[in-house]
């Protein structure tokens, strides 16, 4: 799999989760529940084992797509799967040795800020930018519904494309009634705009993509 420039050391997204990544609330203290999240350590990037990850997961799609039923589709899916794979690998590099070890994994980071919702609590800021950067939308939901944002990380939230309008509308729904005002909403949809241009930057990169030749599944044919 091509991912890009991607380089140990190297963030492919570094304008996101670098030195112009949201800005955080001013630090809580760490409570009791966000102590229990580090038990088991913390979440370490192995850059030869998340890049070998990713290109076993873009080849199997890729043999997936021959199926003439998706070879039309093939080039949007690739694009897409490119674009969510190498901002996953930015994410996980941005956040190593920051974050649970059980957070490399979607659902680890749903089930605590569902839980941390649950509980009224409100965790530190870098946790909070994991959530609300994390590449999977039902993380990114959870954060932003259970945690109050920024605006700047709100409005990484409203400037991507991969979630859902009716996500968007709960995010901006809890923000309100924890206290967001509207200048500060304003903030938040000019960040937006920065980060859709960073985004339709990125995936315009990957718009090149060779698509599978279609394959027929039927019989004992070979691949061609």
């Amino acid at each position: 799999m091509d991912v890009g420039n991607t380089e140990k050391g190297e963030n492919p997204l570094s304008k996101i989760f670098g030195s112009s990544a949201p800005k955080d609330l001013a630090t809580v203290a760490s409570s009791d529940f966000e102590r229990d999240l580090f038990k088991d350590g913390v979440y370490e990037f192995d850059f030869d084992k998340e890049v070998d990850r990713a290109s076993e997961h873009y080849q199997s799609k890729k043999e997936w797509l021959r199926h003439p039923m998706w070879v039309g589709r093939a080039q949007e899916v690739l694009v897409d799967l490119v674009t969510s794979e190498q901002w996953e690998l930015a994410w996980k590099q941005a956040f190593s040795g920051r974050i649970p070890k059980s957070w490399h994994i979607w659902h680890g980071p749903h089930h605590d800020f569902e839980e941390a919702g649950a509980k009224n609590v409100q965790l530190s800021p870098t946790l909070v930018n994991a959530g609300v950067s994390h590449d999977h939308h039902l993380v990114v939901n959870e954060a932003g519904k259970s945690q109050k944002l920024s605006p700047e990380q709100l409005g990484l939230v409203l400037g991507r494309d991969d979630i859902p309008p009716w996500n968007s509308n709960e995010i901006i729904a809890a923000q309100k009634a924890k206290g967001m005002i509207s200048e500060e909403y304003e903030v938040a949809k000019a960040y937006a705009e920065k980060v859709r241009d960073l985004i339709r930057k990125a995936k315009s990169k990957r718009s090149k993509l060779p698509s599978p030749k279609p394959q027929l599944t039927t019989g004992n044919q070979e691949k061609g």
